[in-house]
């Protein structure tokens, strides 16, 4: 979910979110959820209705969506640096059945869907990414020379520690809680060839709003997150004009109490403030996110062989990585 309705607020704040141009990102590092990048590609195949598939029925949507991606990526010049999710803390797991349940329901309707609109509709709503696939896409950027770092915890931690030390300039993302991890800055449309690339720095929201990275914190989890229950029914721009006067979440429950709305018995948003503030990454360095020389041979022996690519459309942009590696290896 991210933080609720964040977007919207700081979209109504003036000068908080900049426009910018693909262009301005040519020769940057940015840090990708890659967890994230193989639900969006894998929903976008499914909108024809079916899945990709090998020889032997095995599911390849995945490994096309994330080798066409990434070679978009260093065509635009950016350097992709992926990073993948560790074990979810306890915190989150009510969020985890929650969905799990979702894509159950989905599976259900899907079997009796009668419309090809709803046998997509439903298609879409049960992806899951197994541990095996998230195996294999492991070993296809491995092969492709591709960073990738893998998180203790979930990825959102690791993106935002990547762009804390500079390593990387921002972490692509659609969720807004990166910035309530602490990056100091997200980019946003970076992928879409309909939308304008959104860029959002931390620095400047907390200047505008006039709050510390802590308070910043608190506002967050108040608007509602996934490691704590959600007040309903209350406005983003309510919860920041009460929590603005009083710069205290106690105190701006009290005051939403008292006129008249349902406050949860237990909002106990101590722990989800630590994690959001303390959340544990991997130490990285710079050299262990640069690019490798890929192995052409092995790639195209896996996809072609493994997944059921086509031979010569793979070889057209197998020689193409090969050019973009020279390009940016010292990156």
């Amino acid at each position: 979910m991210g933080i609720k309705n964040l977007l919207k607020f700081l979209s109504e704040t003036p000068e908080i979110i900049n426009e910018k141009t693909h262009n301005e990102y040519h020769g940057k590092k940015i840090a990708i959820d890659i967890s994230i990048l193989m639900y969006q590609v894998v929903i976008a195949i499914r909108n024809s209705g079916s899945d990709l598939t090998n020889d032997k029925g095995d599911i390849t949507s995945h490994i096309l969506g994330l080798f066409n991606k990434t070679i978009s990526f260093l065509e635009k010049g950016i350097i992709p640096v992926f990073v993948f999710d560790g074990k979810p803390p306890q915190l989150k797991q009510k969020i985890l059945d929650a969905r799990k349940q979702v894509r159950k329901k989905a599976l259900e309707k899907l079997s009796d869907a009668q419309t090809e609109s709803d046998k997509i509709k439903y298609l879409k709503r049960s992806v899951w990414i197994s541990r095996e696939q998230t195996d294999q896409c492991r070993e296809l950027l491995e092969l492709m020379g591709v960073p990738y770092i893998d998180a203790p915890q979930e990825a959102d931690s690791q993106l935002s520690y990547l762009c804390k030390e500079n390593l990387v300039y921002a972490v692509l993302t659609e969720d807004m809680d990166i910035l309530t991890f602490g990056s100091p800055r997200i980019i946003r449309n970076l992928t879409s060839s309909k939308k304008i690339p959104l860029e959002i720095e931390l620095g400047k929201v907390l200047a505008k709003l006039n709050l510390t990275y802590e308070q910043f914190i608190e506002l967050c989890i108040l608007f509602g997150c996934d490691y704590c229950p959600n007040l309903s029914d209350v406005k983003v721009n309510e919860i920041y004009s009460i929590y603005i006067k009083h710069k205290s979440v106690e105190k701006t429950l009290e005051e939403l109490k008292a006129r008249g709305y349902i406050v949860p018995e237990k909002f106990d948003y101590v722990e989800a403030k630590e994690y959001f503030a303390n959340s544990s990454h991997n130490p990285v360095k710079a050299d262990a996110i640069k690019m490798k020389k890929p192995e052409t041979d092995k790639l195209l022996n896996l996809l072609v062989n493994n997944y059921g690519l086509i031979k010569f459309k793979v070889l057209s942009k197998l020689n193409r990585l090969n050019e973009l590696y020279s390009k940016f290896k010292d990156v």
